[in-house]
């Protein structure tokens, strides 16, 4: 009998003990939110223009800076006329007072000529590296640096780069 009620005290206090211990919680709603914003997008309506260029009997670079300076970097290539030299403009809209990066495509990339010819852009460089949106749009610019082969071929060449703008 005695070893019946000691059984018994001890499944009291066995399921006393979890009473008490399932009793002892809280629980609270959490709160959750989202906000749509307008998705951010970039153009380009001013191309990467290096203008006019001479090339010399050796291989050379033109560098064009983001501001618009076009100067010789190396070698024997010469600057012709300038009229149409631009560093390349972009135009960025989105969520106005947002921020954003700038990410430019590392290069070089190949511009070509009707003829198949080829020299290489690469060396990108940014008016500036983050912008913000105020109210909803921004812009930069984009220079880089022309690869001009010895007696590169005469002809107009063109081509593409990849420039990434990204909300932070």
């Amino acid at each position: 009998m005695k070893k019946i009620l000691g059984t018994l005290a001890g499944l009291v206090l066995l399921t006393g003990g979890i009473a008490s211990a399932q009793s002892n919680s809280a629980n609270v709603d959490a709160s959750a939110s989202a906000t749509v914003i307008s998705p951010i997008a970039v153009t380009n309506p001013v191309g990467l223009n290096f203008g006019q260029i001479v090339a010399g009997s050796g291989a050379g670079t033109v560098v064009l800076t983001a501001a618009g300076v076009r100067s010789i970097g190396t070698g024997t290539t010469q600057l012709g006329n300038s009229g149409s030299v631009a560093a390349a403009g972009f135009s960025v809209t989105g969520n106005a007072n947002s921020t954003y990066s700038i990410s430019v495509e590392a290069g070089p990339v190949d511009i070509t000529s009707v003829a198949a010819d080829t020299m290489t852009v690469g060396s990108f460089t940014r008016s500036k590296t983050t912008g913000t949106l105020t109210s909803g749009a921004d812009t930069f610019t984009v220079g880089g640096t022309l690869g001009v082969a010895a007696a590169q071929p005469v002809g107009a060449y063109s081509g593409t780069f990849n420039v990434v703008v990204t909300y932070n």
